[in-house]
């Protein structure tokens, strides 16, 4: 499991054969725990629901047809989609977003994590039908406010429950896997809208939002067969629901299997170490004590997603527009920016172990850094097309650079830092934030690069450039190194007020008292798993 800092493997070569769990072959973790990668998978789809239901949106707001039906006059009589709507859906979903946080913070600990997303995937059932149906903007408007409330739970819900089946070795991995159904999301919306862009009807708009009813009905047939989480169950107190969850989990006929009463003793020991160290589990106790610090890092390690400069990547096509790449081709160029989305998180996957996730973080913000004082150096020159041509290239690079480092390793540093007992409350927090300082940048970026606003253009590249210097100064500071260590060897770290600079390095073994307290339900340091 994910808290196990060490796995006591024996073969009928070699009896007790010792392994320590982080560095056991993936390819041994992968056979043992193959049913939760794909229950973790399955689970995963509603982030790629999400993903295709922000791009679709968004797309339509230069669609014709979309515009002739919500639009207003705008020059030369063609109907357009106000800057003021196209905020205010853009912003709304967010607010929506917000709230179901909110609510999955509350709901998610008490009724389970499956009855919560199976009520999300209905809500969006529901809600997509006032945005297919709509007859005014008002009703798209309120439509996009009402499904970002499910959305919400779609951001942190799935991440949740991979941190709590997934082994140290492959959680990791998994975590960033969001990344990737985000983008995989964001290109089949991308595909989709192409796709009917040239039908000259209604249903040039209407096809692409009714296909939003094809994700919300498999995933909660996936749902209703998944296992619940194994670390949820214990803290609700049901031991042989846990160990039932766990058996579904695992594959023990693949030639290795596990002690389950020895592995769920663990997660109890983990478990009530927390309750030790501090009481409570509620929406305030994310702001207690040594919480304060584990909430702080969830949240500006998400914040950085929004504001160390990312939010210029989709003005590339602007630049490479004014460089006299047509309009098609420039679409076509857009949906590459998604594509190195995935490139990205692969490329992230080869890094992650080996290096970490606070070097990544560091690296992706030295090179974002970089590259965005080159941007702003060229906005700086002689505009042409030369010039544009240099910007969008320097801006799909950039892309890049946040698609391996910051864009995927977010999501590991999110669910490894806070406590088990307030990780659904503390994501929840730090999501929150997320949105709001995105919608900041919604509205910040648009006025740097708009000639009828503050006309920066790509100047705008030195001030996300010190962004950046800000934000690698607080990474190098404060982010610790989280990779390779059980959850509750986090929470002793974090207890004795280790500096983020010596997490990776400080041995847990010196806080022996506390030890004490993991080791009573079970040896804190080893897990029996013997070959079959």
């Amino acid at each position: 499991m994910a808290n196990i800092p060490e796995m006591v493997a024996s073969s009928a070569d070699s009896p007790g054969e010792i392994y320590d769990s982080i560095n056991i072959p993936v390819k041994d973790a992968v056979k043992l725990y193959k049913k939760a990668i794909l229950w973790s998978f399955a689970i995963s789809l509603g982030p790629i629901m999400e993903g295709y239901d922000v791009i679709l949106l968004g797309s339509f707001f230069g669609l014709d047809k979309f515009a002739d039906k919500y639009g207003s006059p705008g020059i030369a009589g063609k109907r357009v989609i106000s800057a003021a709507w196209q905020s205010g859906i853009s912003c709304g979903m967010l607010a929506g977003c917000i709230v179901g946080l909110v609510l999955n913070s509350m709901l998610a600990e008490r009724i389970g994590y499956k009855i919560t997303l199976i009520g999300s995937l209905l809500m969006t059932c529901v809600f997509i039908c006032m945005t297919f149906f709509a007859e005014n903007i008002a009703t798209i408007e309120a439509g996009a406010v009402l499904i970002g409330i499910p959305w919400g739970v779609f951001q942190t819900l799935p991440l949740t429950y991979i941190a709590e089946v997934i082994p140290i070795c492959l959680r990791g991995y998994m975590a960033t896997s969001i990344n990737l159904c985000l983008v995989t999301g964001q290109l089949i919306a991308s595909g989709v809208v192409r796709a009917f862009s040239t039908r000259t009807d209604e249903w040039s708009y209407r096809i692409p939002l009714g296909l939003q009813w094809a994700w919300p009905l498999p995933i909660i047939v996936f749902t209703i067969f998944a296992p619940e989480s194994p670390w949820w169950l214990v803290r609700q107190g049901r031991v042989e629901d846990a160990k039932k969850s766990l058996r579904r989990l695992t594959s023990p006929t693949c030639g290795i299997s596990i002690d389950i009463d020895r592995e769920i003793s663990i997660i109890q020991a983990t478990n009530e170490q927390e309750i030790f160290l501090s009481n409570g589990a509620g929406l305030a106790d994310c702001l207690k004590g040594v919480n304060i610090r584990r909430t702080e890092i969830a949240i500006v390690a998400w914040m950085i997603q929004t504001l160390c400069g990312f939010g210029l990547v989709s003005y590339a096509v602007v630049f490479l527009e004014r460089a006299g790449l047509s309009q098609t081709n420039a679409f076509s160029f857009n949906i590459g920016i998604f594509g190195l989305g995935w490139l990205g998180t692969l490329g992230s996957w080869v890094l992650l172990e080996k290096i970490g996730r606070r070097t990544l973080y560091l690296a992706g913000l030295a090179g974002m850094f970089v590259l965005l004082i080159g941007i702003g150096v060229l906005g700086a020159c002689t505009q042409g097309s030369g010039v544009s041509w240099a910007i969008g290239c320097l801006l799909l690079v950039l892309a890049l650079v946040y698609d391996i480092t910051i864009g995927p390793v977010c999501f590991a540093i999110v669910s490894e830092v806070p406590a088990t007992r307030l990780k659904i409350m503390s994501m929840g927090i730090a999501r929150s934030f997320y949105n709001l300082f995105f919608i900041i940048t919604n509205i910040l970026v648009p006025r740097m690069i708009s000639a009828e606003s503050w006309n920066w253009g790509a100047k705008a590249g030195f001030f996300w450039a010190g962004s950046c210097l800000i934000l690698a100064i607080w990474t190098y500071e404060r982010l610790p190194e989280t990779a390779g260590r059980s959850f509750a060897e986090i929470d002793l770290l974090f207890e004795h007020q280790v500096p983020a600079r010596d997490f990776a390095k400080t041995d847990i073994s010196q806080f022996s008292f506390e030890l004490e307290n993991v080791q009573k339900a079970n040896d804190f340091t080893e897990e029996r798993v013997e070959r079959v």
